[in-house]
């Protein structure tokens, strides 16, 4: 099944036909890094359990958090150790918390597709700033999963977002043009 999607999503590989220097940033140097396997060696060690799209997103989430270098992150999806470890690997002053109540200001807010995950968006937005970023689990995972991404691509406040086919990005920063990007990831 990976391999179909990877294939399917051949023509999206290594941003082409991206036109925005910070997005191209984005998608080659975040999305898709393929240098410095052996840091990510540290999870793997030690969660050996994971399997190949846990550990694909655990390294994606280290990316990120070195990107954003956040103070907070509120990860709302299902809780993973590794997941969080990930994103203190990426950012060793982070700090995680479970519900966006317990944070100020949000960073990196993370999410699942469904019903739990918007209502927690709802609770987060008057918190998220300008280089905030929320990342969407499972946004092909069922039908209502993609009606909820579909929906939030054409929300007029998710000014930048990337469709990974396993998670999405959304950029809410009102200074940069709408766009939608659709990544191999």
């Amino acid at each position: 099944m990976q391999r179909y999607i990877w294939l399917s999503r051949l023509g999206h590989c290594r941003g082409f036909g991206i036109q925005s220097p910070s997005d191209y940033y984005f998608t080659c140097h975040v999305i898709n890094d393929k240098g410095k396997k052996q840091r990510y060696d540290v999870i793997k060690r030690k969660y050996p359990e994971l399997d190949h799209l846990t550990f694909k997103l655990c390294r994606f989430y280290w990316r990120v958090a070195e990107y954003a270098r956040p103070y907070h992150v509120v990860s709302v999806a299902p809780p993973s150790e590794a997941y969080s470890d990930s994103f203190l690997n990426g950012c060793s002053s982070a700090e995680i918390s479970g519900t966006p109540q317990a944070a100020d200001i949000i960073d990196i807010l993370r999410i699942n597709a469904d019903s739990e995950g918007m209502q927690a968006l709802a609770e987060a937005k008057p918190k998220l700033h300008p280089k905030s970023v929320i990342i969407v689990e499972g946004i092909k995972r069922t039908a209502e999963s993609r009606k909820i991404w579909r929906r939030l691509c054409a929300d007029e406040r998710c000014r930048v977002t990337f469709d990974l086919y396993y998670a999405g990005v959304i950029f809410v920063n009102p200074k940069r043009y709408k766009q939608h990007y659709i990544v191999n990831f």
